[in-house]
């Protein structure tokens, strides 16, 4: 092993050093110093050059909380963006001893694990989940192994990024991996601490591409045969009291006619769905559905409508009929897949029986669908017409206080000079009536 020693400044050791010019770089207990002396972000820069010409690099960064007067950032692990792995190997005391600092392995080309060395990475990409800018996902390829990083979020307790799904696939793959068709484990790592949150999950790489990726592309396959292999898996998984609460094309992966279920963090014994707000069988038939009319995935309760197209009317009754309380999908198994044609023709299902099952159906649906039209109507006048009601109402009313403060007017001030008015005019015509009887007796006179 070469080791060189050199005394000098890291702004003036960077650019100097060319690519591959060293294997290690080790930077303990220098980043107060920088952040004294530089911005945050052109510190950031300097990691990006470094992580360019350096195939690995350990660092011991300080903490916020140990050094509060310097204004140190929280979240330390950022100054090193540019590298692809970033990976708290452990923690040991600093300056001061009640304090732990992170040992940060950062590299773009290796990524280190205790029970396995130093792995050389074939390939990594980022898959981001929530929005952000940074990445929350990151799928690493090493050779015959596959590496899943997720960033745990603080104070998610459920879905993706939560440390509760994460210890869930882990636990899954400590129980059923190598087996069954899902692949070995062969480390797991959870790092949580006050700043950060990490997971790293190394398992067998399976071979193939998404449902999704794979109908994107045209490319044909027997769908039927994919929905049966699916549903023996989720078979399997109920029979042991588990469930994939994710069921999507994205999440299974087909290889020369192979189907396989991923992102095992959505296995675990819940019923329900965290991800989308409708129950297993419905996500399962908005798999299928989708899946047979070759389509990127929509989940959708009115989706059960289109098995209609796909299965015969017996199988859609039966379908229509499962409970959630039971076995269900090794119910909806055994009708799709294990049912004898010539022991269900046994029945004699007649065109007219036919035509009452979907009668059934029908008003079935038609009653939940005027019901969810008139619960729309009624959101729609709440929400519309309602406002424009009250409108009126008080435009009517302000009109009827107007029409009072008239008569008010009238009575209290201008009544009385109509009163004045009327007593001069009866004045006036007395006067005129006065005038006429004088002009009558000289006429006489005349």
């Amino acid at each position: 092993m070469k080791v060189k020693f050199l005394l000098t400044s890291i702004e003036n050791f960077i650019p100097t050093i060319q690519p591959n010019e060293y294997d290690l770089v080790l930077g303990l207990s220098i980043f107060r110093e920088l952040y004294k002396a530089h911005k945050f972000s052109e510190v950031q820069d300097m990691m990006a050059e470094l992580a360019k010409k350096i195939p690995v690099c350990i660092f011991e960064p300080e903490l916020e909380k140990e050094f509060p007067e310097d204004d140190l950032p929280k979240y330390y692990i950022g100054v090193f963006k540019d590298f692809r792995i970033r990976k708290v190997l452990s923690r040991n005391a600093g300056e001061n001893p009640e304090i732990e600092r992170p040992l940060v392995f950062a590299s773009n080309d290796y990524i280190f694990f205790d029970e396995l060395g130093l792995l050389k990475i074939d390939d990594a990409h980022s898959h981001n989940m929530m929005g952000s800018e940074n990445d929350d996902k990151l799928f690493i390829f090493c050779g015959d192994k596959f590496i899943k990083f997720s960033k745990i979020f603080e104070g998610l307790s459920e879905g993706n990024g939560s440390y509760e799904r994460v210890t869930q696939g882990v636990k899954f793959l400590s129980e059923f991996g190598g087996s069954h068709g899902f692949p070995k484990l062969y480390a797991s790592e959870i790092y949580k601490d006050e700043y950060l949150g990490q997971s790293f999950i190394v398992r067998d790489k399976l071979e193939g591409e998404t449902l999704e990726k794979i109908i994107a592309s045209g490319e044909d396959f027997d769908h039927w045969d994919v929905i049966k292999q699916v549903l023996s898996q989720l078979v399997f998984l109920e029979e042991n009291g588990l469930y994939h609460d994710d069921v999507h094309q994205c999440n299974v992966l087909y290889k020369d006619g192979k189907a396989f279920l991923i992102d095992y963090e959505s296995i675990g014994e819940q019923k329900s769905t965290a991800i989308h707000r409708f129950n297993l069988l419905q996500v399962f038939f908005s798999f299928m559905c989708c899946l047979l009319e070759n389509v990127s995935q929509n989940v959708n309760p009115k989706l059960l409508l289109h098995l209609k197209k796909h299965v015969d009317i017996k199988k859609y009754h039966q379908i229509s009929k499962i409970k959630s309380g039971e076995k269900f999908f090794a119910r909806l198994y055994e009708i799709l897949f294990e049912s004898d044609d010539d022991e269900k023709n046994i029945e004699d299902y007649t065109a007219a029986e036919e035509e009452i099952l979907l009668l059934e159906d029908n008003i079935s649906f038609s009653g939940g669908y005027i019901h969810r039209r008139v619960e729309e109507h009624q959101r729609y006048l709440a929400m519309s017409v309602d406002p424009w009601i009250k409108a009126a109402d008080k435009l009517i009313y302000d009109q009827c206080n107007k029409m009072e403060d008239v008569e008010n007017f009238l009575n209290t001030q201008a009544m009385p000079w109509l009163q004045v008015a009327d007593k001069v005019i009866q004045e006036q015509q007395k006067r005129i009536e006065a005038l006429e009887k004088i002009v009558a007796e000289l006429k006489e006179k005349i």
